[in-house]
C-alpha cells in the first residue's frame, strides 16, 4: 500500500509504533476498515515486526483496531451517534455515582489539582493537530479522573477508566479540533469553583451539567459526521454507477 506513515525521529520501538499508527488513525490517514499489512507497516516505521506487532495489539485492545480470526488487522470504525449516546450515559452513571459516594467535598489536594488541570487544559492549543487534541484529551482524562478516584473506590476507577472514553471522543474531533474547547472550559471552571467552596451539591451540578452539555455537543458532531459519510458513500456509489461492481473490481 502507499506509504501513510512516518517515523519520528526518536526511538522506542512498541509505544513508538503504536503512538505512529494511533496517529494515522486518528488523522485518518488510515481509514475505517482499512486492512493493516505488519509487513507493510514495518516496511514504513523502518523495524521489525515485533514491535509493530505488539502495537497492534495494544490498540486492538482499546479498539482502534479490530484483529480477524486470520490474526490480521483492520482499522476499526468510531462509534455511531447511537453507541456515543450510550458511552455518554455510562460515563454519567459512573461519574455521579462517584460523586454520590462522596460523604464530603474532595479536600484541597484534589481542588488543587483539579485546578492545575484545569488551567492547563485552557491554555492548550486546540486546533486539529493530532498533538493538539491528545494533549487536550489526556488533560481533560486526568481531571476527570481525579473526581472518580476522591471516591476511594478503585473497582469503580476500573470500570469509568475501561470505558477508555477520551480515546473514543478523540476520534469524533479528528480534523475539527476540540470544537467545544470554550464550553468545557467554562465547565471545568464551574467544577473547580465549587470544588473549592467544598459545596458537594454545587460540585454534583456542576459535573452532570458538564455531562449532559458535552454528550449534547458531542453526539450531534457524531450524528453529523456520520450523515457526512453516508452522503459521501452514496455520491461515490452515483458515481461508479450505483454499484458495488461499478468500480471494476
Amino acid at each position: 500500500m502507499a506509504a501513510k506513515l512516518a517515523r519520528p525521529d526518536r526511538q522506542s520501538l512498541a509505544d513508538l509504533a503504536y503512538q505512529t499508527i494511533a496517529e494515522a488513525i486518528y488523522d485518518r490517514r488510515l481509514a475505517p476498515g482499512e486492512r493493516l499489512s505488519i509487513d507493510d507497516l514495518r516496511q514504513q516505521l523502518g523495524m521489525s515486526a515485533t514491535p509493530v506487532r505488539e502495537a497492534l495489539s495494544r490498540a486492538a485492545a482499546l479498539e482502534l483496531v479490530h484483529r480477524d480470526n486470520h490474526h490480521g488487522f483492520t482499522v476499526a470504525p468510531g462509534l455511531t451517534p447511537v453507541e456515543m449516546a450510550q458511552l455518554f450515559a455510562v460515563r454519567r452513571s459512573l461519574e455521579l455515582e462517584a460523586l454520590a459516594e462522596l460523604t464530603a467535598p474532595p479536600g484541597p489536594p484534589v481542588h488543587e489539582r483539579l485546578a492545575e488541570l484545569a488551567a492547563s487544559m485552557a491554555a492548550c492549543e486546540h486546533g486539529p493537530h493530532f498533538s493538539d487534541i491528545t494533549k487536550f484529551s489526556r488533560l481533560d482524562h486526568s481531571f476527570h479522573a481525579e473526581l472518580v478516584a476522591a471516591t476511594g473506590n478503585r473497582f469503580l476507577l476500573r470500570a469509568w477508566d475501561g470505558l477508555h472514553f477520551h480515546l473514543r471522543v478523540h476520534r469524533v474531533y479528528a480534523g475539527e479540533g476540540v470544537i467545544d474547547f470554550t464550553e468545557a472550559i467554562g465547565e471545568h471552571a464551574a467544577i473547580v469553583a465549587a470544588a473549592g467552596d467544598r459545596d458537594l451539591e454545587a460540585l454534583r451540578a456542576a459535573v452532570e451539567r458538564h455531562i449532559d452539555t458535552a454528550a449534547r455537543r458531542i453526539t450531534r458532531l457524531s450524528a453529523e459526521e456520520a450523515d457526512g459519510g453516508e452522503a459521501g458513500a452514496t455520491g461515490k456509489s452515483q458515481t461508479t454507477g450505483g454499484s458495488a461492481g461499478g468500480d471494476g473490481r
